[in-house]
């Protein structure tokens, strides 16, 4: 299925749709980008389904045979309130969460961060990938690290997202570091390779890591029946954020 933002219709190929599936005519008449007409059979209206989460009721697509793509239009990302988050590479339901946040004055709390650094001077060979253990510094208690972007900047260098779970006992935190160049790339003792940032097991609200969750949550005057239903939003919604 692909996203198309400048489509103002959702399309789905014929061969997807259960032949118990009811399909209305329409007389509607599209072109794509080229000026060619696509020839349109029809009509579906149906939940659509991600990852075994329902994401939107009585959605409409138009129903088209032959090579072409399914795909959601923009029409459908404003009804079901997605948003394109470029830098986790997912769709995000992002709507429900933000409304209740305004209207209940939800602030999340200053995220603790640390720093990755290389505990010595390396030179990366040219077309190679390896494993490398950084320094983090400032940790003093147990808790689950990740990253998403590298601090290198402009180096060819490329450092994978992670997560791990890293201790003041060991305060290392291991990456994976690619040098797709042709150039062996040399980094100095101490360099800052990422920043880390604490992650929060939100899907676990109602273990016993209710506590620590809500401490890095700042609320306005809740009744319990609001509290409530914000924990089962949170919970309903930690898909997310896997």
């Amino acid at each position: 299925m692909l996203i198309d933002t400048g489509s103002q219709i959702n399309i789905i190929n014929k061969k997807f749709v259960p032949r118990s599936e009811k399909i209305f005519t329409s007389d509607l008449r599209v072109v794509a980008y080229n000026g060619s007409a696509i020839n349109i059979e029809g009509y579906v209206e149906s939940p659509i389904t991600i990852n075994g989460n329902v994401w939107g009721e009585d959605l409409r697509f138009y129903v088209i045979n032959g090579n072409c793509s399914s795909m959601i239009g923009t029409a459908a990302m404003e009804q079901l309130e997605l948003e394109i988050c470029l830098s986790r590479k997912r769709i995000i339901q992002a709507g429900p969460i933000k409304r209740f946040a305004n209207i209940s004055k939800i602030d999340i709390k200053e995220e603790r961060s640390y720093e990755g650094r290389l505990s010595q001077t390396m030179t990366f060979k040219p077309r190679s990938e390896i494993l490398v253990d950084l320094d983090v510094i400032g940790i003093y208690d147990t808790c689950p690290l990740f990253f998403e972007i590298s601090c290198l900047g402009n180096s060819l260098l490329e450092v994978i997202p992670s997560f791990q779970i890293v201790s003041q006992e060991k305060p290392v935190f291991t990456v994976l570091i690619v040098n797709p160049s042709d150039c062996p790339i040399k980094i100095e003792k101490n360099t800052r390779i990422v920043r880390l940032f604490e992650a929060v097991e939100i899907a676990k609200i109602e273990n016993q890591k209710n506590a620590k969750i809500f401490d890095k949550i700042s609320t306005g005057n809740m009744s319990p029946e609001c509290e409530k239903e914000f924990k089962e939003l949170i919970e309903n919604y930690s898909y997310l954020l896997k």
